[in-house]
């Protein structure tokens, strides 16, 4: 989800986070039932500051279990969450 203002288009995180709220109250109480319907319901949200949702649906198919070789993986980039780190893990730059 991209989000822009009248003042400014770089995505500041209290837009995105005030952004996500009117999403989800354009959404509450209704059944999702495809994509387009939640494209629709997501594109007529707004803020009184001029805040907009452009949505873009990513059908592309991305095929899942790709086995990585162990030499590959680098772990100094990834950080693991101390409690379940095979599970919760963040992969840095």
């Amino acid at each position: 989800m991209f989000w822009q203002s009248e003042n400014s288009a770089s995505g500041v995180d209290i837009h995105h986070r005030r952004l996500f709220a009117q999403v989800h109250r354009t959404i509450k109480a209704t059944i999702l039932t495809d994509l387009e319907q939640v494209k629709t319901l997501m594109e007529k949200t707004a803020t009184k500051t001029g805040l907009s949702v452009e949505v873009r649906i990513n059908d592309k198919n991305y095929p899942l279990k790709q086995p990585s070789l162990a030499e590959e993986v680098d772990e100094k980039r990834i950080l693991r969450h101390p409690t379940l780190p095979k599970l919760s893990y963040t992969i840095l730059p």
